[in-house]
């Protein structure tokens, strides 16, 4: 195995502290302990500003960082209580029930058996408690968990068809209104069992994931008075599938940020939010409600247990708000109403049980610089308060997606005031790129490299999606599997 320096290391503050360690050596990547190793042949840059060095195999993501900044992954315990995790996950996995996987590490670990209600409860106790997830200095390297509690059908569009058949059905609400409870109950329950994993969560953890996002449509919480208003949505038993979720990453050293992807009223109108149609998130009666939304979610947060609640490192109000009443981007009608739920939301979820729960908004597509959120509660503190955007290049040739990549390290962005987090983004550009796709082609690993190499600028980032059906692009299923261990080593540019 070749040699590398040391270029950052989890457990030390600076890079600084790193290279008058003279650390070096073989990469010993057999360690059970689920370190996140950011390693690579880089040296020290005299910028205080990241420079951040990318390589993606097919069973890792290897970052390195040459910056006298931190650029930790984890918590500083992150190593002891993933060690503490995984050996009390171990014992309790004792069940004739459990599988054992083989990882790429070469280290066995067990899976927890059954998908109930009780198995949820009984994961907390075999969790640590592990430290607060500071978004000032830790960057996530995050997945998204698409298309489980909320559909889109074009991530898996046969089956979405295969039940949608023969009633137009284009999203969670019409699927329930045409085909009723009786029918999507059960289809939606092993759906919700089948499409995330423990051993897909497992898997992310060997590809150094430590944060996933996790989109919720308010109907979870449907059963608590005042969030539903007679909406057909199933709502089922899928609270405690998402503490398992939750639970799952923890025993894999991986934090969990709650995502509402979908809004009383809908917030776009779009498929994702759980119903095609107009836009009417921003009405009175249904800002009403969607602070009430935020205040059951919080409150189901808090009630969480310790263990578990200690690895959410955040509650994101709504997705991908539309700010234009005409459909122009020039029109920000409801930025005022917009930025008015925004801030009841944070007092909402500051004033919780748990103290300094992070807040995470969506720039409602006006990044900084566009003069919409540059001066927005700066006077909160920055842990409590996280800016999200979603830099999605797919309507564009690849040149001019690299060089829209590049405007992200505009001085804009990196004098706002507050942690960013691009918390969306794929590979996807055209669709005649897609057809191009193959395991040798090293397309994918230049537009991966080159993102992520900007993305961890920043507070990081979240890949879309975990998983979808037939397209690589927003597939991290099918690129870690596809793309070769053997790449080229990118480095952002100063």
């Amino acid at each position: 195995m070749p040699h590398w320096r040391l270029a950052a290391a989890l457990l030390l503050s600076s890079f600084a502290a790193a290279q008058d360690a003279g650390l070096s050596g073989p990469v010993d990547d057999t360690d059970p302990g689920g370190l996140q190793l950011i390693v690579a042949n880089a040296t020290a840059t005299p910028d205080d500003m990241a420079a951040v060095t990318v390589t993606m195999t097919s069973t890792h993501w290897v970052v390195a960082a040459t910056s006298h900044q931190q650029m930790a992954f984890a918590t500083p315990h992150a190593k002891a209580t993933a060690k503490q995790n995984k050996k009390a996950h171990s014992k309790s996995s004792a069940s004739p029930q459990a599988s054992t996987t083989r990882i790429a590490r070469g280290k066995a670990k067990a899976s927890v058996p059954a998908n109930t209600t009780q198995n949820a409860v009984s994961l907390s106790k075999l969790i640590n408690v592990t430290d607060e997830w500071d978004w000032t200095t830790f960057k996530a390297n995050g997945v998204n968990i698409g298309n489980w509690q909320v559909l889109e059908s074009w991530m898996n569009p046969t089956w979405f068809a295969s039940i949608a058949a023969g009633t137009g059905a284009v999203d969670e609400w019409t699927l329930a209104e045409y085909r009723g409870h009786k029918i999507m109950g059960p289809i939606l329950t092993q759906h919700w069992d089948t499409w995330i994993t423990e051993k897909d969560v497992q898997t992310l953890s060997d590809l150094n994931v430590n944060m996933m996002r996790i989109p919720v449509g308010f109907w979870a919480w449907g059963n608590v008075t005042g969030v539903m208003a007679g909406e057909p949505y199933y709502i089922g038993d899928r609270l405690s599938r998402i503490q398992r979720l939750i639970e799952w990453g923890a025993l894999h050293n991986i934090y969990s940020v709650i995502d509402m992807h979908g809004m009383p009223g809908s917030q776009s109108g779009n498929d994702h939010t759980g119903h095609v149609g107009p836009k009417l998130f921003f009405q009175p009666a249904n800002q009403q409600r969607s602070r009430r939304v935020i205040q059951v979610v919080s409150d189901w947060i808090d009630a969480l247990p310790k263990t578990t609640r200690s690895w959410v490192a955040g509650l994101e109000v709504v997705n991908e708000p539309q700010l234009s009443a005409t459909g122009s981007w020039y029109d920000k009608t409801y930025e005022p109403v917009l930025k008015s739920f925004y801030h009841d939301s944070y007092n909402i979820i500051q004033n919780g049980n748990t103290p300094k729960k992070t807040t995470v908004i969506h720039d409602a597509f006006y990044p900084p610089g566009t003069g919409v959120w540059d001066d927005f509660m700066l006077n909160v503190p920055k842990n409590n308060l996280v800016l999200s955007s979603h830099p999605y290049y797919h309507w564009d040739t690849y040149s001019d997606a690299e060089a829209a990549i590049n405007t992200y390290k505009s001085a804009d962005w990196f004098n706002y005031p507050r942690p960013l987090w691009l918390n969306e983004w794929s590979l996807s550009l055209p669709d005649d790129c897609v057809n191009s796709y193959t395991e040798s082609s090293d397309w994918y690993q230049r537009f991966w490299q080159h993102q992520v190499g900007e993305w961890y600028q920043f507070a990081g980032h979240a890949f879309w999606s975990i998983k979808t059906i037939d397209n690589p692009p927003w597939s991290l299923e099918i690129l870690a599997n596809a793309i070769p261990t053997a790449i080229e080593t990118v480095t952002t540019p100063e």
